[in-house]
């Protein structure tokens, strides 16, 4: 009956309990007093937000921690009332699952990093010398033979300058700041980025890709872009764990070794065919690589045959409409399966992670190829003069939202599956395709941010492994408050901080986050200058003269 029901979920609760306050004590003993006293105070905190009905913790799909409880054990579940013995040793492991990952990310928090954030860069910087100082003297030679950096991106430039905010606005999500993801953003970059690579003139694109061998060129030039310093950081960073204590030549003495162990026991995630959840905040690569190959079947719904171009307005604005439907529906469909979908943020339904599935991209990455096909260069009317002005402000609008407001599971999901994206897209279109640019637009199209945008890849794929580094990695708290689940992100954690005067906390987690920014910058400057532009080079080379031989 209920009542035996109640009492046994309780028992559990109050196991739980115990394995997480074992797990406490236990590291405590062995951190000293200080940690001891940051235990209790972390305590205190706990008791604040521990939520009434403890079970809840063992019946809900929070965080990512508990998603192998059996979906039986909901209490809106037709089996609430069957008996719950059976899974009590699979709820005990993951109590203390919950236990170690959430006191393990709270001595992050708390810790802070264990070296001082200018030691750790000075240190950074001798560890990659070599690097550095080969980018250094490439970035020079240069410079002596090329001009200004901004003029040969042209009127698109903004776009390069805001895929460097995407990848801080990546790199604060993860350090804690806020809980809207900045991923489905690169994606729709990366098709406005392409489109304007191939668009002649509105509604025209330049060489049709309706053969095998064009097909071939195109998916090589694209792939070649992402898929180098991808593998590079699966041996540097992955495989050979990068760390502050060692020097360069111990570490750059590993590389051959970690390169043939990736290879040997990773082959199919070197070659990023293996399911999304293991490739962690690589699936964004593996999803970027896939609609790159759809995208000769997306430019041609979009545009139609080469020789029926330019495209008609009205077929992009209907094609704009579907994709808007399309990404809506995708939303809606999963908020209202969400009790059914595991494995926390990755959605995973039949061992399908949603989130990271690249099929569900392609509406938000055919949004992209649009843009810039859907370019007035003239202002018709005063709604068209005025446009950019409002799209910069419901970009700044968003950005603010994001920062100050708490997430219930529904908001997370939508924003995780970026059904934003069509605000998105209209605020890419008035930086750089509107009758003039916007201010963003001249903000971002400023040199130094159109350089370092550049390094804007690399600023997503090494990130995550510095800011674990700098033990500067974010987490969410939980609440349970009467606006049901919600999640607070680092930026409350800061309010709560300034609540109660603990500067030093929130001193130390924002010096961490600054230097880890500054490693990652460096980290991504220099593979820049060293991998990814000679490789994109060496391959546009190769596809040229194949072209011509090809053709003579």
């Amino acid at each position: 009956n209920d009542v035996e029901a109640n009492e046994k979920f309780e028992t559990v609760s109050l196991l739980q309990k115990s394995v997480t306050i074992l797990g406490r004590e236990s590291d405590v003993a062995s951190q000293g007093s200080h940690s001891r006293h940051l235990a209790l105070q972390h305590e205190e905190l706990v008791d604040r937000t521990e939520p009434k009905r403890v079970h809840s913790r063992l019946l809900q799909l929070d965080d990512g921690l508990n998603w192998n409880m059996p979906l039986c054990l909901k209490p809106h579940s037709e089996q609430w009332h069957q008996d719950i013995a059976p899974y009590i040793p699979e709820a005990l492991g993951t109590a203390a699952f919950d236990a170690a990952i959430k006191w393990n990310d709270w001595k992050a928090c708390r810790a802070g990093s264990s070296v001082a954030p200018t030691t750790a860069i000075l240190r950074f910087a001798w560890l990659w010398s070599p690097f550095l100082i080969a980018a250094a003297m490439c970035t020079y030679m240069r410079q002596r033979a090329s001009t200004n950096q901004a003029k040969q991106f042209g009127d698109t430039s903004a776009l390069t300058g805001f895929r460097l905010f995407l990848g801080l606005w990546v790199l604060l999500e993860h350090a804690g700041l806020h809980t809207v993801a900045g991923s489905g953003a690169f994606v729709v970059l990366s098709g406005v980025v392409l489109s304007v690579s191939r668009r002649v003139s509105p509604g025209v694109s330049s060489s049709p890709i309706d053969s095998l061998s064009s097909y071939f060129r195109f998916s090589l030039l694209r792939l070649a872009r992402i898929v180098p310093l991808y593998w590079f950081y699966q041996v540097a960073m992955e495989t050979n764990r990068i760390s502050l204590d060692k020097g360069p030549v111990d570490y750059f003495a590993l590389m051959p070794k970690s390169c043939m162990h990736a290879w040997m026991h990773a082959p199919l995630k070197m070659m990023l065919i293996t399911p999304a959840t293991s490739l962690f905040h690589c699936w964004f690569v593996q999803t970027i690589a896939v609609v790159y190959l759809f995208y000769p079947m997306l430019e041609r719904v979009a545009l139609g045959p080469h020789k029926m171009q330019p495209a008609h307005v009205w077929r992009l604005y209907a094609l704009f409409g579907v994709c808007c439907l399309a990404k809506l529906a995708t939303g809606i469909v999963m908020v209202s399966y969400i009790g059914h979908l595991g494995y926390g943020t990755w959605y995973t339904w039949k061992g399908w992670s949603l989130y990271g599935n690249p099929i569900l991209r392609l509406p938000e990455f055919l949004l992209g190829v649009l843009v810039p096909h859907l370019a007035a260069p003239q202002a018709k009317n005063t709604f068209t003069a005025w446009l950019p002005v409002c799209t910069d402000f419901m970009l700044c609008f968003m950005v603010v939202m994001a920062l100050i407001l708490p997430q219930t599971k529904e908001s997370l999901l939508l924003c995780n599956m970026n059904v934003e994206a069509p605000l998105l897209v209209l605020a890419m279109w008035g930086l750089c395709f509107g009758p003039r640019h916007s201010w963003l637009g001249r903000l971002f199209s400023m040199p130094c941010l159109v350089n370092a945008g550049e390094w804007g890849y690399g600023i997503y794929l090494f990130h995550p492994s510095i800011l674990g580094m700098m033990r500067a990695w974010g987490y969410q708290f939980e609440l349970t408050g009467g606006l049901g689940h919600q999640y607070e992100s680092r930026w409350a954690c800061g309010q709560q901080w300034f609540k109660n005067h603990q500067w030093d906390l929130l001193t130390s987690w924002s010096k961490s986050v600054g230097a880890a920014f500054v490693i990652v910058l460096l980290m991504s400057w220099s593979t820049f200058v060293l991998i990814e532009r000679p490789v994109g080079q060496c391959v546009r080379w190769m596809v040229k003269h194949g072209k011509a031989s090809s053709s003579s």
